[in-house]
Order: structure tokens, then sequence, then C-alpha cells
């Protein structure tokens, strides 16, 4: 039986060590670029809030057409007005794919946060 030359071994170890340096590189990239769509996702929310927030600031509610709710909605983003008592008032969305609505919960500040379910993860 041949044992192996050193040339053998260097060669394996530094193989196995390049591979290892580019797949980590490989992994910190994917992560950098999850983190900021995940980011890019959540100011879209606030924007979208805040847009919304503006719009019925400046008019009254019965003034304001599905034209005008749908223009202050990105892709794939849906809104939904409630009462104080919880009772939905209006429900918009700017595409037929978001069929989940979320169950009603009062807060008495701004909360936009992940919510993950059996139907997918959501940004409410």
């Amino acid at each position: 039986m041949k044992q192996s030359t050193l040339k053998t071994k260097w060669t394996f170890v530094t193989t196995l060590i390049t591979f290892l340096i580019i797949f980590i590189f490989c992994l910190l990239i994917i992560y950098a670029i999850s983190s900021l769509l995940k980011q890019n996702e959540f100011d879209k929310a606030e924007r979208s809030a805040d847009d919304l927030y503006n719009l019925l600031e400046t008019k009254p509610m019965k003034n304001i057409t599905a034209l005008e709710f749908s223009s202050v909605l990105d892709n794939y983003q849906k809104v939904i007005l409630y009462n104080k008592s919880g009772k939905k008032i209006f429900e918009n969305v700017s595409t037929t794919n978001v069929k989940f609505t979320p169950p009603f919960q009062a807060y008495d500040t701004r909360n936009i946060k992940i919510l993950r379910t059996d139907k997918g993860s959501f940004i409410i």
C-alpha cells in the first residue's frame, strides 16, 4: 500500500482550508443580504403606515377612495381599518395574493412585528 506524500497532504489541507473560507464567506453574504431584505420590508411597512396616517389626517374617511388607499400601499400589502371597538371598517389589498388576515388586537402605539403562522411569515 502506497503512503500519501507530503505534497498530497498539503494539497488536501490547502483545498479544505480554501473551501471552508469560501463557504464561510458565502454564509456571511447570504446572512447580510437576508438582513437587508428584512429591514427593507420593515421600512416599507413603516412608510406605508406613515402614508396611511397622513392620508387619514388630511381627509375624512368617507371621502377617501379605494384608489387613494391603494396609492399608499406597496406591493403585497394589505390595509385593514378597525374602529375603537374592533369592528372592521375597511379593507384594501394591493394584490390578490394576500389572503391572510391577522386577528384584531388594539395597541396604544404603533407595533410593527413579524407574525409567523402555518401560512407563512407576515409583517403586521
